[in-house]
């Protein structure tokens, strides 16, 4: 009886520790998937940051190119209704 006890003791002493060993990679896992989220979290708000930088200089450029058709479309209008000195 005395020899199951102390195997049982020992089962259970291993098993605790291995259980504890477990739980510490677990626990740095989730750390460490923690981390990796942040990271990812702040590339996400880079790149949105970045596209809305990219989002305005679209907007500057169709601007441009706006102001460019209208002097084409007065051009054009001045060709077809030349005036007569």
């Amino acid at each position: 009886m005395a020899e199951f006890a102390s195997s049982f003791i020992r089962k259970r002493r291993n098993r605790s520790s291995a259980s504890l060993e477990r739980e510490k990679s677990v626990s740095s896992e989730v750390t460490s998937n923690d981390n990796s989220a942040c990271d990812h979290k702040d590339e996400v708000m880079e790149a949105l940051d970045k596209i809305g930088a990219i989002g305005k200089q679209l907007n500057t450029i169709l601007d441009r190119l706006n102001k460019l058709d209208v002097i084409e479309i007065s051009i054009k209008n001045i060709e077809k209704n030349p005036r007569e000195p």
